[in-house]
């Protein structure tokens, strides 16, 4: 009897062992941490989605070399959204169907079709660039760390107002951005005493080729003008500015990093003189740099053969401000949102910034000016 209560025992504590052996590695999970990306690899910004593509490829490389996300991997799974809104909207179903629940989704028009889809579904989105008003929503699980045209809007009032230019024209995309910026720029400079000569708000459609009647709009008012404030970030940007420059508009050009970074420009001496709001970042190697910030551009020199502009440099930004989200506080996207909104002083690669309670971010932002065929500071 005591031999075989004996034996009964032993093969109790046997079983209790594998069962608490086989729960523990459960909870162990190698399972890839999966994220989704909504991404402009076809149309009219195909240039900047590959940028975004490789900053965020760079970034997933760099978190699995440094172990992951408590052992596991990190994948991101990505989707074409071609700078279209119906088709943003059904990159992000196709990724909501994988099960995937946090997403990097940028460009104003794509963001402006899936916000209120990620809210409505519980979802988290961050963008890395995305200007788009309806992202203030009063609600942090849309979040960004780009400069909007909220401040935008108001820097280039503050900018054409230093300058002396209290006429302008506003030459700017027919889509929510655009008419964003307008209206921010106009609230503020006309209540410090600018006028507002002429609005033209040209077609943003990836198709659209000839601006002429947009520009000769603008040039019969030239001689009533101080400034043009423009934007444009589309792939076709070198022709609009040769077409403005053979109908002879002559006037300063005011604009932002997204137009005058924007990769299809090839030709920087097209804005020569142009000044532009931008954030702290270069994408040369400044002495502001900080060490992870000199690593990022020693990386992607290595790997792209080419200088990062802010567009890749973000994306690898929200892809590593995702991945330590995660880390800290799991997969839950209101978790996650709740912790990066309340963020302050972050040190992203793309410089230093804070989050308030819509997850909208708080960035230094500096003026810059094409000289030479080159970006220089002008503050």
């Amino acid at each position: 009897m005591k031999k075989s209560n004996i034996i009964i025992i032993a093969v109790v504590v046997i079983v209790l062992v594998i069962i608490g052996v086989s729960k523990n590695t459960k909870q162990v999970s190698t399972e890839p941490v999966r994220i989704g990306a909504a991404l402009m690899l076809t149309g009219p910004t195909a240039l900047l989605g590959e940028l975004q593509q490789n900053g965020i490829n760079l970034a997933v490389e760099k978190i699995n070399k440094d172990g992951g996300i408590h052992g596991r991997p990190i994948e991101v799974i990505v989707e074409d959204s071609t700078y279209d809104p119906k088709t943003a909207v059904s990159a992000y179903q196709a990724l909501k169907a994988k099960g995937l629940k946090n997403f990097i989704i940028d460009g104003s028009s794509v963001v402006a079709s899936t916000r209120q889809l990620v809210v409505d579904d519980g979802n988290f989105t961050i963008a890395g660039v995305a200007t788009a008003q309806s992202y203030f929503d009063d609600n942090n699980r849309t979040c960004r760390i780009g400069l909007t045209a909220k401040t935008l809007g108001p820097g280039l009032s503050a900018l054409a107002l230093k300058g002396g230019y209290k006429k302008v024209a506003l030459f700017l995309p027919d889509n929510e951005y655009g008419r964003g910026l307008a209206d921010e720029f106009t609230k503020t400079f006309t209540s410090n005493g600018g006028t507002i000569v002429v609005s033209e708000f040209y077609n943003s459609a990836p198709t659209a080729s000839d601006f002429r009647t947009n520009i000769t709009k603008i040039k019969s008012v030239q001689p009533t003008i101080d400034a043009i404030v423009f934007s444009q970030v589309l792939n076709n940007i070198e022709p609009m500015l040769n077409q403005m420059k053979t109908l002879g508009l002559t006037k300063p050009i005011l604009s932002e990093f997204p137009t005058v970074t924007n990769p299809g420009l090839k030709d920087l001496s097209l804005m020569e003189g142009t000044q532009f709001l931008d954030s702290e970042y270069l994408k040369t190697d400044s002495p502001a740099d900080s060490a992870d910030t000199k690593a990022f551009k020693e990386a992607y020199r290595a790997k792209y053969g080419s200088d990062p502009i802010y567009f890749a440099a973000a994306h690898y930004d929200v892809t590593l401000l995702l991945a330590n989200t995660i880390k800290e506080v799991g997969e839950d996207p209101q978790k996650i949102a709740d912790h990066i909104s309340a963020l302050k002083n972050y040190p992203g690669i793309t410089g230093t910034y804070s989050f308030n309670s819509d997850c909208e971010v708080d960035r230094k932002i500096v003026t810059k000016k094409v000289e030479g065929g080159k970006i220089v500071d002008v503050n």
